[in-house]
């Protein structure tokens, strides 16, 4: 479909005047670092999964039961990345 010359002036100039509304960033002040590693302690991720408080977990649990990855998220000597 070929656009003719007026149908993209036509465009232009209403894309044109209605513009963006959107305000100007403040500045912001990047402070390169890293923040402390969370780390499970003793316990494996498949627990600490399962002792979420307010229940914020329940599909991830339904999710990996139903996936049978409960031995994955148990192993504790894991390199793995969960979230």
């Amino acid at each position: 479909m070929k656009l003719s010359k007026y149908t993209f002036l036509l465009l232009f100039v209403s894309i044109l005047f209605i513009g963006c509304d959107l305000k100007v960033q403040k500045e912001f002040a990047f402070a390169p670092g890293t923040s402390e590693l969370f780390t499970f302690g003793a316990s494996t991720p498949w627990e600490w999964i399962q002792t979420n408080p307010g229940n914020e977990c329940n599909y991830l649990i339904e999710t990996i039961k139903h996936a049978g990855l409960e031995k994955e998220f148990s192993n504790i000597t894991s390199k793995s990345t969960y979230f």
